[in-house]
């Protein structure tokens, strides 16, 4: 069994900007909404009532541009 070092590094200071969680949660967000608006699924959603739209993705469908894009924003803040 081989041992492999991972370099790390801890910081004191506050976190800033949008958390991993956070930049997953804007995106399903607007996969959402982007769904809700297709014709087909209004429609289904006004012949049930109640009805939601529920997004499930898997880790490798969201693209790498998504986390890039939400980092070099706080990026330019500072």
């Amino acid at each position: 069994m081989s041992t492999r070092r991972v370099p790390s590094a801890v910081s004191r200071a506050p976190a800033t900007g949008p958390t991993i969680r956070d930049v997953k949660d804007q995106h399903e967000a607007a996969v959402k909404a982007e769904a809700t608006e297709d014709p087909l699924v209004k429609a289904i959603l006004e012949s049930f009532p109640g009805a939601t739209v529920t997004v499930r993705q898997l880790e490798e469908q969201i693209p790498d541009t998504v986390y890039e894009d939400a980092f070099n924003d706080e990026r330019e803040d500072e």
